[in-house]
């Protein structure tokens, strides 16, 4: 298994009247393919990409970075789970 192009991103959705971000976007993405130890590609490269919301109001700050990292999270397990029903689905 050949995983690659692992990254994360986090991108602005909306501000508030003041202009502060109030919404965020999170991604996490990889790409992986499946190779047999003679070389042949059993599963050609492929893209998997996880995506939330995140609403982060200016009084909570602090929870607020708890609480990406614990979507971050959430999202990478995602990803793994999704990468393993792919590949038994095509094996």
């Amino acid at each position: 298994l050949r995983i690659a192009d692992v990254s994360r991103k986090t991108r602005v959705l909306s501000l508030d009247s003041r202009n502060r971000v109030v919404e965020y976007e999170l991604e996490e993405s990889l790409r992986f393919s499946l190779v047999a130890r003679d070389g042949s590609e059993r599963v050609a490269a492929q893209a998997l990409r996880a995506l939330r919301i995140q609403f982060r109001p200016q009084n909570a700050v602090l929870g607020s970075n708890n609480e990406a990292e614990l979507l971050r999270a959430d999202m990478r397990r995602e990803l793994a789970q999704r990468l393993v029903r792919r590949l038994a689905r095509q094996l």
